[in-house]
């Protein structure tokens, strides 16, 4: 640890925007990020630049060059690297006071004890169709009591919304009869759809012929800042969030229009 800066001096600037009581809170504060790619990078960098106390971190994937367009932490060097593992390097080059836990693996029910005891607030930043394990996470989250936010982007359209453990429950949002629905998930997550989605492409989607559709370096940092903006809102300032699910709000980059997507309304 480099001991030549206060925590205080580092974060100086947070004073004003936050009075004491929540400066406490957010140096307390320990949050859990599944999946280290196009948002669980840009909202553990934007956290650690926050000042928050701790943070964990799980990604069974390693980078690939196709991740450089979009990824935090993704460069010619750290190519073949653990996601969690060069992340957690980074945050700590921000904040040396940041206690960071790193796991280069799948979450698991065998790991989800450790990794989620004692965390105060989860982001879903798992794969689009990783379902089974998002529906592990949420599951523990709602038996926990805590909140979970998420984002998702898919080429010119970025969405996000925060899942109360007292509200609606990740399978009664996406699942049906039991089963899981691709359409579901599409329909609830982009209802309005991103300009590359033809119908063939969603077809092939559905079908689990194609599992990524384009995207580049614009969309995860507005998802990552707009998640930690939610953390911040529930977690030190005791508010609403700016959009609880079922409900979402959506930003087509392409027309700069915001949508407070509202369900049955």
């Amino acid at each position: 640890m480099n001991n030549n800066y206060t925590y205080e001096q580092l974060f100086d600037r947070n004073n004003g925007v936050f009075n004491e009581e929540e400066i406490n809170k957010i140096k307390s504060l320990k949050v859990g990020i599944v999946g280290a790619g196009g948002l669980g990078g840009p909202v553990a960098y934007t956290l650690a630049r926050l000042g928050v106390g701790e943070i964990r971190i799980i990604d069974p994937e390693k980078f690939e060059a196709s991740n450089i367009n979009r990824q935090y932490g993704a460069y010619i060097d750290t190519i073949g690297q653990f996601k969690a593992k060069v992340i957690e390097k980074e945050l700590l080059r921000i904040n040396p006071y940041l206690v960071v836990k790193a796991w280069g693996e799948a979450l698991t029910p065998q790991n989800l004890n450790e990794f989620i005891e004692g965390v105060n607030v989860i982001v879903d930043a798992i794969d689009f169709f990783a379902i089974e394990i998002e529906r592990l996470l949420y599951k523990e989250a709602v038996k926990r009591n805590l909140w979970c936010h998420t984002s998702q982007a898919a080429g010119n359209i970025c969405t996000f919304t925060s899942f109360n453990p007292q509200g609606m429950t990740f399978d009664e949002m996406f699942i049906e009869d039991g089963n899981v629905k691709l359409e579901k998930i599409i329909e609830a997550l982009f209802p309005i759809l991103p300009d590359q989605a033809t119908p063939q492409l969603l077809q092939e989607i559905i079908n689990g012929k194609q599992l990524h559709i384009s995207s580049h370096a614009t969309p995860p940092p507005i998802g990552g800042s707009l998640v930690v903006e939610d953390i911040i809102r529930v977690n030190i300032k005791n508010q609403k969030p700016i959009a609880e699910a079922p409900n979402l709000y959506i930003f087509d980059l392409n027309k700069m229009a915001i949508t407070h997507y509202k369900v049955n309304k």
